[in-house]
Parts: structure tokens; C-alpha cells; sequence
């Protein structure tokens, strides 16, 4: 079994996704969908895009870890049903 490896998107013309290989960006069900802008329309004072990113990764990741802390992240019902159907990604390339 080898570890799981980097994939490099990339636009150019007739390039392809390796076989394998699950695409991991904000458009696709593993995307991070906690933003600034969602923390701002939720009443969140933005001191710095800085501090308001990393609060973002935090909830994205304890989000991937299934922490449900439902008043600090505001984990809709939405990305509650969308992380119940989260398959393993561990044995393939991530682009």
C-alpha cells in the first residue's frame, strides 16, 4: 500500500485526472465550506481575514473528524448529511 500523494490540478488542454485520484477542492463535497463571508453573515466580527482563516480551517477539520460542536461551527443539516456520506479518500492520490 503507498501513501497517498499531492496531484497538481491543472487547466491546461487535454489534461486529465490520474485514475485513482479524487479531486479535493472548495466545489467538491470535500471542499472547505466555512469562508470569511460565512462568518461575517453570521454576525462574526471580522477582526482579520488571518484570525477568521484559521477559525475556518479549525471548523473545517474538526468538521472532517465528525467534532459536531454545532454552536461554534454552525454545521448545518446540509454538511451534517454530506459528512455522513464521506467516503475514504486514504488510499487515493488527492488533487
Amino acid at each position: 500500500m503507498s501513501a497517498p500523494c499531492r496531484i497538481q490540478l491543472s487547466r491546461r488542454k487535454g489534461w486529465r485526472m490520474p485514475p485513482n485520484t479524487v479531486k479535493v477542492d472548495r466545489t467538491t463535497r470535500w471542499g472547505n465550506p466555512w469562508t470569511i463571508r460565512s462568518y461575517a453573515a453570521a454576525g462574526w466580527q471580522v477582526v482579520s481575514p488571518a484570525t477568521v482563516a484559521r477559525y475556518c480551517i479549525e471548523a473545517y477539520r474538526a468538521w472532517l473528524l465528525g467534532v459536531r460542536d454545532e454552536g461554534r461551527y454552525n454545521v448545518s443539516k446540509r454538511l451534517q448529511r454530506r459528512a455522513s456520506k464521506r467516503v475514504r479518500v486514504a488510499r487515493k492520490g488527492a488533487a
